[in-house]
């Protein structure tokens, strides 16, 4: 099912590599935020000078910018690859439906063909957006160990479920059942 689904990125390649890249780095910067504020900390229990201070802040806002800048590159990779994606999947959709046969074509009415390729898309997509903001909610916690995994898991799983996960695995394997089966 990937297979034939990755059929469909295409041209959205590049977008769709660059944003796993573009989140790792956003989290390894967020994750070095609270190293140089626990030197700050000591260097400030240890008696340091104004200079010292006005140095670690300035690392801090650096990094934070840079995060911020990998977070909305982040995002804006991850919109086109996923709307591309969506579009690249309809139009294969709609080529499919161009080679069926008449007895085929008869089954379903050319309204329902276009209404079925637009929704399910559409709906997929809605999901996918609603389990990324759960992935969002986790991914910091999860991917650096500040939690534990015996209890973040298990949350992330169920609140995925809760935001559309199961209906994203069924509508996918519906929409390649359906493309196989004509």
């Amino acid at each position: 099912m990937v297979k034939t689904l990755a059929r469909s990125i295409r041209e959205f390649k590049k977008p769709a590599i660059l944003t796993p890249f573009l989140v790792t780095v956003e989290v390894i910067l967020e994750c070095i935020i609270p190293l140089i504020i626990a030197n700050l900390v000591n260097q400030m229990q240890a008696g340091c000078s104004m200079d010292v201070i006005v140095n670690y802040g300035i690392q801090l806002l650096v990094l934070a910018i840079l995060s911020l800048i990998f977070g909305v590159a982040a995002g804006n990779t991850c919109a086109t690859a996923s709307t591309g994606f969506a579009r690249n999947l309809r139009r294969d959709m709609f080529y499919c439906i161009q080679y069926y046969s008449f007895e085929n074509i008869d089954k379903f009415s050319v309204s329902s063909l276009v209404t079925r390729m637009t929704t399910d898309v559409t709906n997929i997509q809605n999901e996918i957006a609603n389990c990324n903001t759960v992935w969002d909610k986790y991914k910091n916690e999860l991917l650096t160990g500040v939690s534990d995994p015996a209890t973040a898991v298990p949350a992330c799983i169920e609140e995925l479920k809760a935001a559309g996960l199961d209906t994203v695995i069924e509508e996918a394997q519906k929409q390649v059942d359906e493309f196989f089966a004509n």
